[in-house]
């Protein structure tokens, strides 16, 4: 699902190039600006286009104009060639937020068009998710049947790794080249027994990584990986028994 930050004209209002050699570049946020990003079993992100930040760069890469969609609706420009950029927040923003654990980021660029001298240009930027994410959760059979559990994410090709992650929090990723991470389990049940688990999982953009840790009642420990967007679903059954040692 998109976000979608639509640059549109007025089809009844004229204006004209206040000089030669210029152009008009007019853009309007959609009216219904409340755009929901909402995937399986993703919680519902509504993300308001108002704040994303909009950039026009020209052909030599110099901004000509920023701002919030409302602060560039008309803008007036030299006849040239441009790239439209808008998103809510930046890559390093995307890593940083919420204490390091990082947040959804939404961003689209447009293709290079040309501006004519005294033409009105009308344009259309889609936003997506950039990043993924990852939450843990380990429901009521596996609390059962364990005292202690820790989950910790390391980046196996980065150095973007959490201990001890909390249950239910977002964790979110850039999507990089081979970007993967390994989400390393060590519990030990209440029959003393420790269990460790690695699930390696490399990253895609735009997907949800739920990992659910649960136990049956004969003392299976269940992995199951949801890796979650508009397309795709999978789940990854892992059998370990917590009551058996390794031999």
């Amino acid at each position: 699902a998109a976000a979608l930050c639509v640059l549109a004209a007025c089809n009844k209002e004229v204006i004209s190039s206040p000089e030669e050699g210029y152009g008009i570049l007019k853009l309007s946020v959609e009216s219904d600006d409340r755009v929901v990003v909402n995937t399986k079993a993703d919680p519902v992100y509504d993300v308001n286009t108002d704040e994303f930040n909009v950039t026009i760069i020209n052909d030599e890469g110099v901004t000509k104009k920023s701002g919030k969609p409302s602060e560039v609706a008309v803008v007036v420009l030299p006849a040239d060639d441009y790239v439209i950029k808008a998103e809510n927040i930046s890559e390093e923003a995307a890593l940083s937020n919420n204490g390091g654990k990082g947040q959804l980021r939404m961003a689209g660029a447009t293709e290079k068009f040309t501006l004519s001298q005294s033409e009105t240009e009308v344009q259309t930027v889609s936003c997506n998710p950039t990043n993924s994410k990852f939450t843990v959760i380990f429901d009521d059979t596996f609390k059962a049947a364990f005292n202690t559990m820790t989950v910790d994410l390391n980046q196996t090709t980065g150095d973007r790794d959490f201990s001890n992650i909390a249950e239910t929090v977002e964790y979110f990723y850039n999507i990089t080249e081979g970007a993967a991470v390994d989400v390393e389990l060590t519990a030990v049940s209440k029959s003393d027994v420790h269990v460790t688990n690695t699930q390696h999982i490399t990253l895609a953009v735009g997907y949800h990584y739920a990992v659910t840790y649960s136990a049956t009642i004969d003392g299976q420990l269940n992995v199951s990986v949801r890796a979650s967007d508009d397309l795709t679903q999978s789940d990854i059954p892992v059998p370990v028994n917590p009551y058996q040692p390794a031999a």
